[in-house]
């Protein structure tokens, strides 16, 4: 039987056992809770937070193909201003905005933004940036950015990603 247990907190496990074996097994994915957002990712994605700037808050969560930013900003940011943004740092000529009114159904909500393609060194990725409704003054905006094959097809972890994203995906009071 499988009991679900976090780090640091303490698991009743009801019974009486009499020299019992018990196996510890990682979950396959981590569950990310900030902002008023709930969602799991995959387990092996590194994670980086960045809070230093009260204005502008994001969290990192990092494979080796797909890559997934949650940004948490003061005022008004739209994702065709990040878009442009991104596009800026990359180098406008090696981008191009595919879809403006791109949307994206995650669960019970469903969130619209703007998609563009990146080549950098002949290396195609998909850059995805979607609004998460937000209440007080802030923006929160989810950014996806996944290394495409040579068929322009996302990369597996980051379809295994969007999929379980897709199941979990909440917003939280």
């Amino acid at each position: 039987k499988s009991f679900p247990i976090e780090e640091g907190k303490a698991t009743s496990i009801p019974g009486a056992f009499t020299n019992p074996s018990v196996e510890l097994t990682a979950a396959p994915f981590r569950e990310f809770t900030y902002q008023g957002v709930r969602f799991k990712y995959p387990r092996a994605f590194t994670f980086e937070a960045d809070l230093d700037d009260g204005d502008a808050k994001n969290w990192t969560m990092s494979g080796n193909d797909f890559t997934l930013i949650l940004f948490s900003l003061n005022g008004k940011v739209s994702t065709g201003a990040l878009a442009e943004k991104m596009m800026g740092q990359f180098g406008r000529q090696n981008c191009k905005i595919v879809n403006s009114k791109a949307t994206l159904k995650l669960k019970d909500q469903t969130l619209t933004g703007t998609s563009i393609r990146v080549t950098l060194a002949g290396h195609p990725m998909a850059m995805e940036i979607f609004e998460i409704p937000s209440k007080g003054g802030r923006s929160k905006l989810i950014l996806f950015q996944d290394s495409l094959d040579v068929a322009g097809k996302n990369s597996k972890e980051g379809a295994t990603a969007i999929e379980t994203l897709k199941t979990s995906f909440q917003l939280i009071p």
